[in-house]
């Protein structure tokens, strides 16, 4: 971004940053240096700033910082965190003759531990123990403040007035005169962070998990209908017809279409569901044929509306609908039997609003388990013939579900699903409202004989 800014003949930047280099500071190290050289080769910068601050565990804090680079589209678990709290630990274990890079680790143990208690606050959900835990991330981040691995007074000025509302502890907040309960303790010693740095080894597990790779080339197959196993065959009725897709989201998103004969996308979106936000810039869409070929763009009046769209297709094949909704929410709707598929991503958290209907996804061939990420709430994982086979409750961690032999090959679906962030790692990224809205990638139905329509 600075070598594009300078190319543009620009002479300065005002940027926000914060006194929070747990996070940020191998951040704020290239960009310094890319402001004074923006040629800079930032390969070599990151060598030498590896090297000269970590020594023997250079190439340990590299993984590190590898990791958790949002560039490579992390996915943010007890996992990932589990293998980068091991990184700083070998580095560590490296470096023992070194003072000064044991001086530099220690201050990524602070950040770390910082981590590990908003990462329990986060998943819990008892009101008391959120307190205990809040009170305890504010005090550590206190005591530890002249570090500046942690934003204190963004924390002081934000966090303690809203944490003052959630727990009824007025004297929290910072504009309210009093001694606040987090000064109580005094400096963070080297013993504390010792021993807080091995309970988080305990608590962030390495879950290895190995990750198929899928193709975007996509098809519309016809799946073989499978009657509910809990219905005996003789009271059976006649499967009711494919429902229609419809989705509610705050935030931009992409869906896959399908034209089977070349005739136009029909679809509906309602621009505008937050009214609060209808001041913003006019919603955008746009239709690419698979190479990326732009084939049709707009905009929409965020006013609450319902704006039929029916996009024309020159041939049959695959089509990519992308919508940017300015923040202030849209639903979409395509009718029932239409292939209307949502690509998920990697790196990406979608925010969908409320559960969604039932939705599916094809699981191939030879799959003896389903593994996923979660970030988001609650939901069901059911097997092919309806049957809930999973409760998952869990966030931010990975999710395996046996696949019993006959059951893969199969669509299986979630219910009560509000699509937050979720990444297959061993089936295709791609899920919809019908088995008739779901499209697959070619390669799969090619080895798995499904039937193309």
């Amino acid at each position: 971004m600075v070598h594009k800014f300078a190319a543009r003949h620009a002479t300065s930047m005002d940027a926000e940053s914060g006194d929070n280099w747990g996070p940020h500071g191998r951040g704020y190290y290239v960009a310094n240096r890319l402001m004074w050289n923006p040629d800079v080769d930032v390969d070599a910068l990151l060598a030498d700033f590896y090297e000269k601050a970590f020594g023997p565990g250079a190439a340990a804090m590299r993984r590190y910082y590898e990791r958790l680079d949002p560039g490579n589209k992390p996915l943010m678990s007890k996992s990932l965190l589990g293998q980068a709290f091991r990184d700083v630990d070998e580095a560590s274990r490296l470096a023992k003759n070194r003072p000064d890079v044991l001086a530099r680790l220690a201050d990524i143990k602070i950040y770390l531990h910082f981590i590990h208690l908003t990462w329990m606050l986060d998943h819990e959900a008892d009101k008391a123990k959120k307190k205990d835990l809040t009170l305890a991330a504010i005090t550590h981040a206190y005591r530890t403040r002249r570090t500046y691995m942690n934003h204190w007074q963004a924390i002081l000025q934000t966090w303690t007035k809203k944490a003052a509302e959630e727990f009824d502890e007025p004297t929290w907040a910072p504009n309210v005169k009093g001694k606040k309960p987090w000064t109580d303790a005094g400096p963070y010693t080297t013993e504390e962070m010792g021993k807080d740095f091995q309970d988080a080894l305990a608590y962030f597990q390495p879950q290895p998990m190995e990750e198929k790779q899928f193709s975007s080339d996509l098809v519309a197959v016809q799946f073989p209908i499978i009657a509910p196993s809990n219905v005996p065959k003789k009271n059976a009725k006649p499967p009711a017809g494919p429902a229609a897709s419809a989705q509610y989201y705050q935030g931009g998103l992409r869906y896959a279409l399908f034209s089977l004969t070349g005739e136009s996308l029909d679809l509906e979106v309602v621009t505008g569901t937050i009214a609060w936000y209808r001041d913003r810039p006019d919603a955008r869409y746009s239709l690419k044929t698979a190479s990326d070929e732009m084939l049709t763009e707009g905009r929409l009046k965020l006013d609450g509306e319902t704006h039929p769209l029916s996009l024309k297709v020159s041939k049959p094949g695959l089509y990519f609908f992308d919508f940017v909704d300015s923040g202030a929410g849209w639903k979409i709707r395509m009718a029932a039997g239409k292939p209307c598929t949502i690509p998920l991503l990697r790196d990406k958290k979608f925010s969908h609003a409320g559960s969604m209907q039932r939705m599916f996804f094809y699981v191939p061939k030879g799959t003896a388990k389903i593994d996923y990420f979660w970030m988001g709430g609650p939901h069901k994982v059911l097997d092919p013939q309806g049957k809930v086979v999973q409760e998952v409750k869990t966030k931010g961690e990975f999710v395996s579900v046996p696949v019993p032999p006959g059951m893969d090959a199969k669509l299986w679906s979630f219910t009560q699903l509000s699509l937050g962030h979720l990444w297959f790692f061993n089936v295709p990224n791609y899920v919809a409202a019908s088995p008739e809205a779901l499209l697959v990638p070619k390669e799969v139905a090619n080895e798995d004989g499904l039937v193309i329509r």
